[in-house]
């Protein structure tokens, strides 16, 4: 006996041979090959959902796409070796399409797929700082240290102006030296901005980010020190002083000229100075504004003496024991180093005498009165007002 079978895919078929009954699953192999598919070209990154499917498979007839590997909801098509429009799910991150095919006699092939990421965020928590001392230019010519930040970022934008004129994208970098335009508002000096925006891998654009400096490079001119008296010595230590700059915040005084050991401090018009060394003193004086420029060094000079005249002496009739002019005439013998003027008289109070130049020889007449003990006084003064103590000695007069 002939038996003849027609097998069909995955139908049940009973077999009886010889008294056995069995069951068999026979599933045909399909004839279609070198599937693939890709997406937007093989791109990594979509800021849509709409894609573009290019698909291939020799000897298909049909197929079937879909988002998620079960295939739910899909339906057979034609198949078509590119389909110009394909909607991704929504929400962003990575994204699979899968695709399956059918030959002539309708066995299916296994599911192949492609990935893609969508990504509509621009780059986010942007930032940009321009990193200069105190946050002001004193050099515009040289360039400026900016420090730059955004999550997800590929590329950047940086420029002078808001409308990034002849700007072009370049590599993200969190640091890059950058030269301010000093004059991008018809002023070298100013407050000045700089812009900066971020693109990701696929072209997702930040918002503009900038920061604002203070560019100031003019010195602080027209600096002046000045004493509130009009002499130019003083006999107190402690004087007044009239300060005057145009722009300054600070300023720097001493008597080295290199300002050693001295302190800047807030510019003030006024301001008290005590002199130490005695003699001619010399004070300089030199500010600084906001941006630390500082101005060209001005000084003054004023003698302190408040030291009175020394080594001071009176000697009467080169030191005869007696004197005995009838007219009480006498020589005066005066020494006093640095002295100007001195006050001679008779009488310890000095009553009727005046201050006179200092002479180192007198003729002088003592006092009136009968024989005996007669004295002379004397004080002396510097050219700046300084009196010494009362010196005096003594002579014993005789009249012939």
């Amino acid at each position: 006996m002939k038996l003849s079978l027609r097998l069909s895919n995955l139908a049940p078929i009973l077999f009886i041979a010889f008294g056995i009954v069995a069951n068999f699953n026979l599933s045909a192999q399909s004839t279609v090959t070198a599937t693939r598919i890709v997406v937007n070209a093989g791109v990594t990154y979509t800021k849509i959902r709409s894609v573009s499917l290019k698909i291939e498979a020799n000897g298909a007839i049909q197929m079937m796409i879909a988002n998620d590997s079960t295939f739910r909801g899909a339906v057979w098509q034609k198949y078509a070796f590119i389909l110009p429009q394909w909607f991704l799910t929504f929400g962003e991150g990575d994204k699979y399409v899968f695709v399956k095919f059918k030959d002539s006699k309708g066995v299916e092939s296994a599911a192949v797929k492609d990935k893609i990421i969508l990504d509509k965020t621009p780059p986010a928590n942007s930032s940009i700082t321009i990193d200069v001392e105190n946050g002001v230019v004193r050099d515009a010519t040289k360039p400026v240290k900016l420090k730059l930040k955004a999550d997800d970022a590929t590329y950047m934008m940086v420029a002078n102006q808001k409308e990034f004129l002849q700007s072009k994208w370049e590599i993200y970098k969190t640091e890059m030296d950058w030269m301010l335009d000093a004059t991008n508002d018809g002023t070298k000096d100013g407050l000045k901005q700089v812009f900066v925006r971020f693109r990701d891998k696929i072209g997702n654009i930040s918002d503009v980010s900038f920061d604002v400096v203070m560019v100031d490079t003019q010195l602080p001119v027209d600096e002046k020190i000045s004493a509130t008296t009009i002499k130019n010595f003083t006999v107190i230590p402690e004087i007044q002083l009239t300060l005057f700059v145009r722009g300054g915040m600070e300023m720097i005084l001493s008597e080295k000229p290199d300002f050693s050991e001295a302190q800047w401090q807030p510019y003030e018009t006024s301001i008290k100075w005590k002199f130490i060394t005695q003699g001619k003193n010399k004070i300089y004086a030199k500010f600084k504004d906001e941006a630390l420029n500082e101005s060209a060094v001005t000084s003054m000079e004023m003698i302190f003496d408040n030291m009175p005249p020394t080594e001071c002496s009176i000697e009467i009739a080169d030191g005869a024991e007696i004197a005995s002019h009838p007219d009480r005439v006498t020589k005066l013998k005066i020494m006093a180093k640095d002295a100007q003027q001195m006050i001679v008289s008779n009488s310890l109070d000095f009553f009727g005498s005046t201050w006179m130049p200092y002479s180192e020889i007198m003729m002088w007449k003592l006092a009136t009165g009968a024989n005996g003990e007669r004295s002379v006084y004397v004080r002396f003064k510097d050219v700046y007002g300084n009196e010494t103590v009362v010196f005096t000695d003594k002579i014993m007069y005789e009249k012939k």
